[in-house]
């Protein structure tokens, strides 16, 4: 996994179209820069 310091986090709010559902008190959180190609995925979430 990738230092904090490098970590992005974006947050995004979609009016609601009628065609996927949307609530709108939470946003859709877009996590950058967290994992890198090295990092074994299965092993990162399956972790409890």
């Amino acid at each position: 996994m990738n230092k904090q310091e490098s970590i992005e986090i974006k947050s995004f709010n979609f009016k609601d179209d009628g065609h996927i559902p949307n609530n709108p008190n939470y946003s859709l959180l877009l996590y950058k820069n967290v994992l890198n190609f090295q990092d074994d995925m299965k092993e990162i979430f399956s972790q409890k």
